[in-house]
């Protein structure tokens, strides 16, 4: 027996020794197994997070490395207008 079905089977037991019967334990081990799987974050989850976050890293990168050209271009741009006019 797996270690989930062992919990599943000591939750059910708990139940019914505690006053429920045996269809009403299992109802509700059923459906707080379905809720736990439904919000339960696998490792195929983070795996996607982490493709996700590296997209977006590259994306920054990229998008900073477009910044400072251009910033740097255009500091040039104003040097060199700067220089133009006091050498008149």
């Amino acid at each position: 027996m797996s270690a989930l079905a062992m919990e599943t089977h000591e939750f059910i037991k708990e139940l019914t020794e505690a006053g429920m019967t045996e269809r009403q334990a299992e109802a509700i081990a059923r459906h707080q197994s379905q809720i736990i799987n439904e919000n339960l974050a696998t490792n195929h989850y983070f795996e996607l997070l982490r493709h996700d976050i590296e997209l977006l890293r590259k994306e920054l990168m990229l998008k900073l490395g477009s910044m400072i050209v251009a910033s740097g271009a255009a500091t040039i741009g104003i040097i060199l207008g700067v220089m133009s006019v006091m050498l008149k």
